[in-house]
């Protein structure tokens, strides 16, 4: 599609989605977590039974209300009490009330079509008559193993408590009940609990409006964009002629690296300032940022401006509560590209405008699935149609983890599953995808000029993580630290930033502060973070790496850690060991980046000592980093792992 059709699209979709936008209001309801329940201790049995906390996934199948949940679990007939203590704020209590999804499987196996589960949640004070309650009944059908994507079955979702809760306050005594009504010999001991329970509050606060003193922000992050597949940093393929425009106006970071090479630790640390190790959000189990963080939206929100994300990315959802401090947050259930997230994006702008706002775009284009517009695929591949299915890439990394063969330096050997046409491909149809990216960061931008937004709007374009293509014998992404995962672009551009380029090393975990800073909101980060947009006072800091999901000479899923500062690149995988090499196999990795940008030269054994000091200090950094909330236990149940496998992050774990 042309950009002029392209924008004649999106005018059109202007006028049919303007008018469902909800009314702008000059000012907003803002809500915050005080009290996670499932926290406190004191939790008391009024029956027999027992509970405990556990993850509830009431469909694999993933609808708009039915991943995992932290719960506590309860049993048939259970009635359960907590009382909140003194110094709890006045609030609502918010959650839900759900059932495994085994508890369907065991209705088929039984030869029942359903059955039903009562339960109920009351507020109030010892003795007083003025308790408050919500109750329902729970409807399960049954749905076997092959009856998972079946929509004609009715999905098994979490029954939330009614409106905007209960209210609840110092002193008052939280009760739970659940009573399986009709199937309970089917059911057996049937996995049901309530959900994320949590006293919310809620104030007012007043919208402002932007200047160029007070801009908008703009926070667009395109998941696994490497930065030298990008032209501003140099790359000689035109994949990205927008991105170019917009670096042509602002500061370009040209070592900026991600903390982790996957998307969870990276995105938690952009929205919140904070080291993965502090933010909690680390692996496949954890992935879900923690109520008591303070995210930039939530920070953004309380200085009055009007906050709106889009995602396409499944796994940066409200499920995984990244959508805490934004008013406005859709996000997909599967992985969709720019054509879906900034129509939508710019649909929503237009009706909010008037107002300040923060808007987080999180565009998917040059991830898998390598799925783009026939006209880009032409362009950088020679041909219109794909040469491979569009997740094959995946499914060959997949096998060089799990099946592949030892090669040098402890890397995989790729010419027998990557030949070296598929390689090419490969490559060649992440470039399409990146143009593809790139034409619709190029539709927003024009579209912010043509309102007049970009002479108050300051814009942070940068990406999560990047990607393997085989430049260390491996594909994709979340298993390594390597320059080709880690080093991202990061352009800021704005109402009085100068144009230029910066070589200064920083984390992307510092966007949050410069974020919150230009929004007038308390900030996120440390001072000693400075601010991106004023470059010549950013004291260089070395930054620390990781990923729990790492492939280290032939063996999958163990921590890796890494440590970047000034010229150094180092590797550690505390856990060493592997097929190849065997227990004795080193540990550690050095790479000079000046002399060696791509970092294939281990030097290791030729500077034991500078391998020593660096791997010393990044233990010590390992070691600082002290979660900053409660609750950053197991999230994460059967769905997530379905829903990761369908984007490319796990290699097929069973069902609970």
């Amino acid at each position: 599609m042309s950009r002029a059709a392209t924008t004649a699209l999106l005018l059109g979709l202007f006028a049919a989605c303007g008018q469902g936008h909800e009314d702008s209001q000059e000012v907003m309801t803002v809500r915050r977590p005080a009290v996670d329940l499932l926290e406190l201790d004191g939790w008391r049995s009024l029956s027999a039974d027992r509970a405990e906390i556990g993850v509830i996934t009431p469909s694999l199948s993933q609808g708009e209300n039915s991943a995992d949940q932290r719960a506590l679990l309860v049993g048939d007939g259970a009635r359960w009490e907590v009382e909140l203590p003194a110094g709890t704020p006045e609030g609502r209590l918010v959650g839900s009330f759900g059932v495994h999804f085994q508890a369907t499987r065991a209705l088929a196996r039984a030869g029942l079509a359903e059955a039903r589960i009562a339960w109920s949640v009351t507020v109030g004070a010892p003795g007083s008559p003025d308790a408050r309650t919500v109750s329902g009944t729970h409807a399960l059908s049954a749905r076997g193993p092959s009856q998972v994507h079946d929509r004609t079955i009715p999905m098994s979702e979490w029954a939330a408590l009614d409106g905007d809760g209960l209210p609840a306050g110092p002193g008052d005594r939280v009760r739970v009940e659940a009573r399986v009504l009709d199937g309970a010999e089917a059911l057996g001991e049937v996995r049901m609990g309530f959900g994320e329970l949590r006293l919310e509050t809620a104030r007012q606060v007043a919208r402002t409006r932007a200047s160029a003193e007070r801009p908008n922000l703009v926070l667009v992050v395109m998941d696994t964009q490497r930065a030298d597949r990008t032209t501003p940093y140099g790359y000689e393929r035109p994949t990205t002629p927008n991105l170019e425009r917009l670096a042509a106006r602002g500061l370009v970071y040209e070592q900026a690296w991600s903390p982790s090479s996957w998307t969870w630790p990276s995105t938690a640390s952009l929205l919140t300032g904070l080291e993965p190790g502090e933010h909690g959000v680390v692996d496949q189990r954890t992935g879900f940022l923690p109520h008591a963080l303070t995210t930039v939206a939530e920070a953004l929100q309380d200085a009055g401006l009007t906050t709106a994300a889009f995602s396409g990315n499944p796994l940066v959802t409200e499920d995984h509560n990244f959508h805490q401090g934004f008013e406005h947050f859709r996000a997909a259930r599967t992985s969709v590209k720019g054509d879906r997230v900034v129509p939508e994006a710019l649909a929503w702008l237009e009706a909010h405008r008037q107002h300040r706002f923060f808007l987080y775009l999180h565009l998917q284009d040059p991830h898998l699935p390598h799925d783009t517009r026939p006209e880009d695929l032409s362009q950088f591949t020679g041909s219109a149609r794909p040469l491979y299915p569009p997740m094959s890439m995946q499914e060959r990394a997949f096998g060089l983890q799990l099946r592949g063969e030892e090669g040098e330096e402890g890397l995989p050997a790729t010419r027998a599953m990557v030949p070296e046409p598929m390689a090419r491909w490969f490559s060649d149809a992440y470039d399409a995808c990146v143009h593809t990216g790139d034409h619709w960061l190029g539709v927003f931008l024009e579209q912010l000029t043509a309102w007049g937004l970009d002479e108050d709007t300051v814009i942070v374009f940068t990406a999560d993580h990047g990607e393997e293509l085989l430049e260390h014998k491996n594909l994709a992404h979340g298993h390594e630290l390597w320059p080709e995962l880690l080093r991202v672009p990061l352009i800021v551009a704005g109402p009085g930033i100068e144009p230029g380029r910066v070589r200064t090393l920083v984390s992307t975990r510092r966007v949050a502060h410069t974020l919150t800073v230009l929004g007038s909101a308390s900030p996120l980060g440390t001072a000693a973070d400075g601010l991106l947009v004023e470059p010549a006072s950013l004291a260089e800091a070395p930054v620390f790496l990781q990923t729990l999901n790492g492939f280290w000479r032939g063996k999958k899923d163990v921590p890796l850690l890494g440590l970047r500062k000034e010229r150094w690149l180092l590797h550690w995988a505390p856990e060493g060991g592997g097929p190849w090499g065997g227990p004795d196999a080193p540990r550690v990795r050095l790479f000079d980046l000046e002399a060696d940008p791509g970092a294939h030269v281990d030097l290791a054994g030729a500077a034991p000592e500078r391998a020593e000091a660096l791997r010393a200090e990044l233990e010590r950094l390992r070691a600082s980093q002290r979660p900053q909330a409660a609750g950053q236990g197991l999230r994460a149940g059967a769905g997530t792992r379905a829903a990761m496998e369908a984007i490319g992050y796990s290699g097929g774990e069973q069902d609970e």
